[in-house]
């Protein structure tokens, strides 16, 4: 069954495309002639002068929703992408503070590290490689478990005392070092900082034997400036 059905609209009425983006005034539409409409499906206005699907009036709260084109799908998602990379970028960064540094310049052995205004940036490894310091092991080992690429110290950074050792620059610290016979990096090898003459001493008892400090010239405890 067939019914024609007369519609009055102001011409200035505004109007919008059920299938394109075009909106505007009801004087721009062209005429429905025909069309197929099921109970409770909104009065369409006129057809949509750019597409010629069916426009309805602007502020119709039944108006149908715009479908996305293909093009804004693919805006979207390329959007939504690189936010994941970004956000992927922010994470890789491990930001601590300086005070997680045994003092302003510390050993870094085969470490790559750049200095800049505030502390140190050093590069992280997946694997440890050639001479790592022993004061910044852990702190390496944390970047390798949560896949972070750099380690930022900033006097302003983040302290973490429940997981990583902290030093009071103010106070005297002890060296624990051996000379370097490999030909890389410092005439040292550096085996931990330590807060008193005592402590080092003992380590270095306990690590290298309880005569080591009778051999010339095979290590040197040293105070460390911090």
């Amino acid at each position: 069954m067939r019914y024609s059905v007369e519609i009055e609209l102001e011409e200035d009425a505004p109007c919008s495309c059920g299938m394109c983006p075009w909106v505007g005034p009801a004087s721009e539409l062209a005429e429905i002639k025909g069309c197929s409409l099921t109970p409770g499906d909104p009065s369409p206005a006129g057809r949509c002068p750019a597409c010629d699907s069916l426009a309805y009036v602007a502020d119709r709260k039944s108006t149908p929703e715009v479908p996305e084109s293909a093009t804004d799908a693919a805006t979207r998602e390329h959007d939504a992408a690189m936010q994941a990379d970004l956000a992927s970028a922010l994470q890789v960064v491990l930001d601590l503070s300086t005070a997680h540094m045994p003092g302003s310049s510390p050993p870094w052995g085969d470490l790559r590290v750049v200095e800049h205004e505030h502390g140190y940036v050093v590069f992280v490894s997946s694997e440890p490689q050639g001479r790592e310091p022993q004061w910044a092991t852990k702190v390496l080992a944390l970047a390798r478990k949560h896949d972070c690429l750099l380690v930022n110290f900033d006097q302003d950074g983040e302290e973490l005392p429940e997981h990583l050792p902290m030093w009071n620059w103010d106070a005297d610290t002890y060296e624990v070092s051996i000379p370097d016979t490999s030909g890389k990096g410092s005439a040292y090898r550096s085996y931990g900082t330590f807060k008193t003459r005592a402590e080092a001493i003992a380590f270095a008892q306990r690590e290298f034997g309880a005569d080591i400090f009778g051999k010339i010239d095979a290590i040197t405890v040293r105070r460390s400036e911090c």
